[in-house]
């Protein structure tokens, strides 16, 4: 059974490494990290990971305009990349952004490792 790639997005780089060190830690992931969205998609193009997990709220481009390029990427490996948007927003503020978002899951920061995990278990694409 291969490990799936994972994509982690984040601009604060304490969370981004705590992300990281806790998906490491499971078997089944080839954890990928970037600290912008124009990282990111640069990593989504080249790589096209199983999985991407992004913060909302990042400065330049935001995890939306991110999620909106990828879901209209003309490769469907690319534009069916199973999606979890974290974010530190109130639910009251994520009204000013789209609601339909293109994201598989939303959770809020801070969250529990153990829910995350299982988010990711829940979206992610069947082992080939």
């Amino acid at each position: 059974m291969s490990k799936l790639t994972l994509l982690a997005v984040d601009d604060n780089a304490d969370s981004l490494e705590l992300l990281k060190m806790i998906l490491d830690s499971s078997v089944n992931f080839n954890v990928l990290t970037a600290t912008s969205a124009s990282e990111a998609w640069q990593i989504v193009t080249q790589v096209q990971p199983d999985i991407l997990i992004t913060d909302i709220v990042m400065p330049v481009e935001d995890g939306f305009s991110l999620i909106k390029k990828i879901r209209r990427h003309v490769n469907e490996k690319i534009s069916n990349i199973s999606a979890i948007a974290v974010t530190a927003l109130a639910e009251t503020e994520l009204a000013k952004y789209e609601t339909s978002n293109g994201f598989n899951k939303l959770i809020f920061k801070p969250f529990d490792f153990d829910n995350l995990i299982e988010n990711i278990y829940a979206i992610m694409p069947p082992y080939s």
